[in-house]
């Protein structure tokens, strides 16, 4: 900052000097003035650096998710990307760190690709000194284990239970990893996607589309607004499942993101990851052949032939806000991970709040809190265009219709640890899940 020099009038009489009083106002404002100036230029020189720095590490985060979701197929986790954004003009060179050798975040700037297709910087923003007048600084990331049940956002007018199922960077501008959260439970029942009239493909016209990227589900759960933008058919009751009545058309419903305070949404971290596609159709961003099917566990869905192809099989990149688990997430957090609060039950088997089965319209929902329940991935069954990844109630993969409105929602999403205050909970069950008692 350089605050530019001040002239200042004073009245002057006929005569040649100042009078004693427009001495004294002008010895007032000149010490306003150094009162404003000297918490800011304290230690001037770190203090830019460390600005710079901190800018430096934002514009290489930013701009290396922008160029990941712009190429084709992602390159391999820890694949250096820093030169390829110069090449594909995202940054115009590559900056040099500022921060004098002996800092922790000084050295050369190097950008890779993340464990879930996302861009990882290899340097942290720095506290910044010096203007402690002025900046607030990020309170310490709080300390909580995988497998803890936090409590986050409200739907149904309950507080929603999480899983804490994995720790993990996702964005480097925020101290300490991001906690990736899966819903305790089923929080509600709701169709994948619409049937789509005038599809040219006759499968999604009669029973909605697999394909992640612009489904009905996707949409809602990624929407802060009153009324949601459908990109393609709304889920109306005109257009999902009929068993008796239309089953939980959920068009007129406000988006997900509603129920969060802003302070909640702004806590949430935005990720870029991959979903299993139907190729033929949706094409693909990498992969080299449809996922294979198997109707066995969640990990041996993709660890054991044919499905044993989930890493190189076709898919595409989505940016997400909030999200459905995929089969290779279920599989490395929760299947053998995981267990429920009895000690014995797989955590990938799911269970349905009352709320949920409340706003079920199903003739046939589950009957109670002890009764497991069926619901969706986000991957698609690869070899049609309208089957999705389900789970169902003894822990098993299989794929259903997109347009059945009687499957699960779990979701999911990715909660920065920094800027929170947790409750005196302990964090070890459902009913003792944290609370967040403040941002800060």
């Amino acid at each position: 900052m350089k605050i530019e020099s001040v002239k200042l009038k004073v009245k002057k009489t006929k005569k040649n000097g100042f009078t004693l009083l427009e001495l004294l106002a002008v010895l007032v404002i000149l010490a306003a003035l150094a009162t404003i100036a000297i918490p800011i230029f304290i230690n001037k020189s770190a203090t830019s650096k460390q600005i710079a720095h901190n800018e430096n590490v934002r514009t290489l985060q930013q701009q290396g998710n922008a160029y990941l979701l712009s190429v084709d197929s992602v390159p391999a986790e820890n694949t250096d990307i820093t030169q390829l954004m110069v090449d594909n003009g995202y940054i115009k060179e590559i900056p040099t760190n500022p921060l004098p050798v002996g800092e922790i975040e000084a050295g050369a700037y190097i950008v890779k690709v993340g464990p879930v297709g996302n861009a990882k910087v290899n340097k942290a923003v720095v506290e910044v000194t010096g203007i402690e007048s002025v900046v607030v600084v990020e309170s310490p990331p709080v300390t909580i284990a995988e497998g803890a049940y936090i409590k986050f956002g409200n739907y149904l007018g309950q507080p929603i239970i999480w899983r804490v199922i994995k720790k993990q960077e996702i964005d480097a501008t925020k101290a300490g990893d991001e906690l990736l959260l899966l819903a305790d439970r089923i929080i509600t029942m709701k169709p994948y996607d619409a049937k789509e009239p005038g599809n040219a493909d006759a499968d999604r016209l009669n029973y909605g589309s697999n394909y992640w990227g612009n489904s009905n589900i996707r949409e809602w759960l990624n929407s802060n607004a009153a009324t949601v933008a459908w990109t393609t058919q709304a889920p109306n009751a005109a257009n999902v499942y009929v068993s008796g009545t239309a089953v939980n058309p959920y068009d007129a419903e406000a988006g997900f993101l509603t129920n969060l305070t802003a302070e909640e949404r702004e806590q949430i971290v935005n990720v870029t990851h991959k979903s299993i596609v139907y190729n033929t159709l949706d094409g693909n961003d990498g992969g080299t052949a449809a996922h294979g099917y198997t109707g066995t566990g969640v990990d041996e869905s993709v660890t054991v032939a044919p499905g044993d192809n989930y890493n190189t099989a076709w898919y595409k990149n989505t940016s997400d806000t909030v999200f459905l688990p995929s089969l290779g997430e279920l599989s490395d957090y929760v299947d053998g991970v995981l267990k429920h609060e009895d000690e014995t039950t797989d955590y990938q088997i799911a269970y349905t709040t009352q709320q949920a089965r409340t706003q079920s319209n199903f003739a046939s929902d589950p009957a109670n809190d002890a009764t497991a329940w069926y619901y969706c991935t986000r991957d698609a069954f690869a070899a049609i265009s309208y089957n999705v990844r389900n789970v169902l109630t003894d822990g098993t993969v299989n794929s259903i219709y997109a347009y059945y409105g009687y499957y699960g929602v779990r979701p999911a999403l990715y909660l920065s640890s920094s800027s929170m205050t947790l409750g005196a909970e302990s964090g070890t069950t459902a009913g003792a899940a944290y609370t967040i008692t403040s941002f800060n």
